[in-house]
């Protein structure tokens, strides 16, 4: 992804947004939500949704801890995978 950065004070907002998300990172995980209740997905159950700093999306079984899946967070045709 090209990032397109014009000022100075937007390179420096630039670091710190990344220094700030480095430091709320738990391990190799950036961010993460639960849903419990069963009705509130397709998937029937409920699960850990979580984004590794590697750029994949892991989807985990919170009842038996099993991952389901595990890929990219972005497919090649979404927009925040194309370069400018």
């Amino acid at each position: 992804m090209a990032t397109q950065i014009k000022s100075m004070a937007a390179a420096l907002a630039l670091k710190e947004a990344r220094l700030i998300l480095q430091a709320r990172a738990r391990g190799d995980v950036l961010w993460k939500t639960r849903i419990r209740h069963e009705w509130q997905t397709a998937l029937k159950r409920p699960v850990l949704l979580e984004l590794l700093n590697t750029g994949d999306l892991r989807v985990t079984d919170t009842k038996t801890r099993e991952v389901i899946t595990q890929g990219p967070a972005w497919a090649a045709s979404d927009p925040f995978d194309r370069t400018r």
